[in-house]
């Protein structure tokens, strides 16, 4: 935090919390800390490093952008607003001006799954298509596996099976990606199905 504090001095921390692999329950020994950020005044968004500690920084409307699944930021950044799901146990630093704020993007990410989905095809069918089965594609098999539960149950949660979480963490500790090709497209297909039905 004292990285924020020193970047943005003149400016105030709205909310802070927990995103990546910490927020989904799919972190190892090896995982960044990755948080987002969000700034009363900043205009835009950005990235800081700081060891192992990975900041994503939003002033409040870009970040508010991103949880409508807007098309003025990159997918990238809106493929993984599920982590709203895991408020307030993730919620590190949060001023009370944004409590209304963070209730209302929870209870609506429900009515915006599609357009998740939809993003999360896009950004990853794109890669998948150059050949690349890159380390951040296991979110393929936990979105999956939420949304197959959300179809039988009505109800979203990142609490994942201990046979999707180990699937999960062998991929991402796997050095031969590749292996993951088939599952990694019926994901993909699974995905791309329910997006256009």
């Amino acid at each position: 935090m004292e990285i924020i504090s020193q970047a943005f001095k003149n400016d105030k921390v709205l909310l802070l919390y927990k995103c990546g692999s910490y927020a989904f329950g799919t972190a190892t020994d090896k995982s960044d800390e990755d948080y987002v950020v969000v700034l009363r005044d900043f205009k835009g968004l950005t990235h800081l490093s700081h060891g192992k500690k990975e900041y994503f920084i939003f002033g409040l409307e870009d970040w508010k952008a991103k949880q409508e699944f807007s098309d003025q930021l990159d997918e990238y950044f809106e493929i993984f607003n599920d982590e709203v799901l895991a408020f307030p146990y993730n919620i590190l630093n949060k001023d009370e001006s944004m409590d209304e704020l963070i209730e209302y993007y929870k209870s609506k990410f429900t009515s915006n799954y599609k357009k998740w989905i939809s993003k999360a095809v896009s950004y990853f069918r794109f890669y998948y298509d150059l050949g690349d089965i890159n380390k951040n594609m296991y979110h393929l098999l936990r979105i999956r596996h939420m949304v197959d539960n959300y179809l039988k149950t009505g109800s979203f949660s990142l609490e994942l099976s201990e046979k999707v979480l180990n699937k999960i963490l062998n991929f991402k500790a796997s050095t031969d990606k590749e292996a993951y090709r088939t599952e990694i497209n019926g994901a993909l297909i699974y995905l791309q199905n329910l997006r256009e039905a």
